[in-house]
């Protein structure tokens, strides 16, 4: 476990760093239809489907941003596209009321629109989800000011994180993929942590999160999203990865915490004991938040994990909800006695 002296310095070091989220920026969208105002139609004969209220939340690389600023980090950025449709809007709307920089959220006006998930809610339940974004194509003048936008700030900036959520978001594009991995090149003193859902391989110099299930399918085994990794699976896998990517890497475990590989040296960071009803959607997101910060507050990639576990054991606690950990929360799970060590 952390110390407390320890995880206070690292809290205290939070609102003097700067992080930068290069990413799949998504809008959730939520409205509550009551047909108990509902009509036929004139124009169509059909029913109307009435929404009584509607909210809205960041999403994808957004949670990111989202946890990184609610647990205290002093100036967030991000680096994306939106369509220029009301959703972009929204999602700029919600950065500043948040205290987001977003300045590098670029507007594409043609063959893009915002990523944005609109979910019904009728009677309690949610319907089929209505999604836009799916057939974006970045084009090349619009991923040249996104490369150059971030090469002006990456001075300023103590971590990057790459977010890759969508298969038709920015990293689809050849040549950012190509723009970006130059800056990397160019910055080898600089931290870029990579947690891609489809393309881990790429992007390389980069320090990677991937979930254990992931690993295993990079190791070419025929495993679900939900079937359980070993520890032992899990770290041969860490080791062939970090050799193979050259670099560090971090393998989350759900539960069971987490797994920080060097080459040949692999840590084990327990997960934390928790008794209360979880709900583990944006957890990972949560993860890597704490990660990024944690590495920027000068911790070790092993108090890094750990301080990681401390966030996302927060915000699985929030449930039905993509939750985020504030200073006062992340301090006390990091205390309380009952959110011991989960063994093994």
């Amino acid at each position: 476990m952390m110390s407390k002296e320890k995880l206070d310095e690292v809290l205290g070091h939070l609102p003097g760093i700067r992080v930068g989220v290069v990413g799949d920026f998504c809008l959730d969208a939520y409205w509550e239809v009551d047909s108990s105002r509902s009509e036929i139609s004139v124009e169509t004969g059909l029913p109307t489907r009435p929404v009584r209220t509607h909210r809205y939340s960041l999403g994808g690389a957004g949670t990111v941003a989202n946890n990184l600023q609610a647990m205290g980090v002093g100036a967030v950025s991000a680096y994306g596209v939106t369509g220029r449709d009301p959703f972009g809007y929204q999602m700029r709307e919600l950065m500043r009321e948040l205290g987001i920089c977003a300045d590098g959220l670029l507007e594409q006006n043609g063959d893009w629109t915002t990523h944005a998930y609109i979910k019904p809610l009728e009677n309690g339940a949610e319907a089929s989800r209505i999604d836009f974004g799916n057939f974006n194509q970045l084009s090349d003048d619009v991923a040249r000011q996104l490369a150059d936008k971030l090469a002006d700030d990456l001075p300023n900036l103590d971590v990057v994180i790459i977010n890759q959520q969508v298969a038709d978001g920015i990293h689809r594009s050849p040549l950012f993929q190509e723009l970006l991995q130059t800056l990397i090149d160019a910055h080898p003193d600089k931290t870029f942590l990579l947690d891609s859902r489809d393309m881990s391989g790429r992007y390389a110099g980069t320090i990677r999160k991937i979930n254990a299930c992931e690993a295993m399918l990079l190791m070419g085994a025929e495993v679900g999203p939900q079937d359980p990794v070993g520890l032992d699976d899990a770290q041969s896998a860490a080791r062939k990865l970090s050799r193979e990517w050259a670099q560090p890497l971090f393998i989350t475990r759900g539960g069971h915490g987490c797994l920080v590989a060097d080459g040949e040296q692999v840590d084990v960071v327990p997960g934390l004991h928790i008794t209360a009803s979880t709900d583990p959607v944006g957890a990972g997101d949560s993860m890597v938040a704490g990660i990024a910060a944690g590495l920027a507050a000068d911790c070790t990639r092993v108090e890094a994990a750990t301080f990681g576990n401390f966030v996302a054991g927060v915000t699985v606690q929030k449930l039905h909800q993509t939750g985020t950990a504030t200073p006062d929360e992340i301090r006390a799970i990091g205390e309380r006695p009952e959110y011991s060590l989960l063994p093994e």
